[in-house]
């Protein structure tokens, strides 16, 4: 597992896609990927191996312990005390929260809701879809919720990550500010489906992902890049199926990144997470 702990808020490095085999020229791809070792690659300078990247190899964090940022800095600790970081997803026996923000893409949204309740039955999940920005400000004013998921198109207006559930109704950070900070009764764990949400530079005035984790969240997961709509609501269902029977999400992310390269698909390393890697749900709802 490696520990990113950044100490600047407005900078976010594509850390899944490092990689760190000697290459010159790449010409082919490995083939025996996943037949040899994580560190055994046979092939030499000309070849790309999965295994070279740090996302396939390693479960990756980021935790919010910035230190320019004075409303972050109370995650920290006092005193010089380790950082008191969010481990679990609070939830109650039996019960879990879901709030699906979702711009209108149509069938997609209703193929995820219906996987959702199919993967679930009847184990207690109760969904919640919103559909504008003022339905995400009433979700934020309830608090008890466990997991948030952003089903949406990302973007910038004015140097500023926005997310788009409708029309010329972005969510950006300076609303989520407006709104308080430690809002959250049962800090929820926040799932970014869109293109490139989860990344920001130090040219960006404000960032998402800054302003969700002010809000109190547990953790945050979003994308590098752009990810096409199909792409989004694979990685969604599968990481859902994952979480909902307790495991990790940093050990879901990097399972379900092994297992798309194993098709030849490096989707997987665009997922970021920001929070600890073994945040999961206190009680899940499904057997393992």
């Amino acid at each position: 597992m490696i520990q990113i702990a950044p100490i600047a808020s407005n900078a976010s490095i594509p850390w899944n896609v490092i990689y760190d085999r000697p290459l010159e020229q790449p010409k082919y791809v490995c083939n025996q990927f996943m037949q040899h070792g994580l560190h055994d690659c046979p092939y030499g300078e000309d070849v790309v191996c999965p295994t070279g990247f740090w996302g396939y190899r390693h479960m990756i964090e980021q935790i919010p312990c910035w230190s320019d940022d004075p409303l972050l800095q109370p995650l920290t600790g006092e005193h010089g005390q380790a950082p008191q970081l969010q481990r679990f997803v609070r939830n109650r026996p039996g019960e879990l929260v879901y709030c699906l923000n979702a711009y209108p893409f149509g069938q997609v949204i209703q193929d995820h809701r219906d996987y959702m309740q199919r993967l679930a039955g009847r184990k207690g999940l109760l969904l919640v879809q919103g559909k504008s920005v003022d339905d995400v400000r009433q979700q934020f004013k309830q608090g008890d919720i466990h997991v948030v998921h952003f089903f949406v198109h990302g973007g910038e207006e004015d140097g500023r990550h926005v997310l788009i559930l409708r029309d010329n109704d972005p969510l950006e950070p300076g609303r989520v500010a407006n709104w308080g900070a430690r809002l959250w009764d049962e800090a929820p764990l926040v799932v970014l489906s869109g293109c490139g949400t989860g990344s920001y530079t130090p040219d960006d005035f404000s960032s998402l992902i800054v302003a969700l984790l002010r809000s109190g969240v547990a953790g945050v997961i979003g994308t590098e890049v752009t990810i096409y709509t199909n792409a989004a609501l694979a990685y969604a269902n599968e990481f859902f199926d994952y979480l909902l029977h307790g495991s990790a999400a940093g050990y879901a992310m990097r399972d379900i990144t092994r297992r798309l390269m194993a098709q030849y698909n490096p989707y997987g390393l665009v997922y970021t997470l920001f929070a600890v890697s073994g945040i999961r749900l206190k009680h899940p709802l499904l057997a393992a």
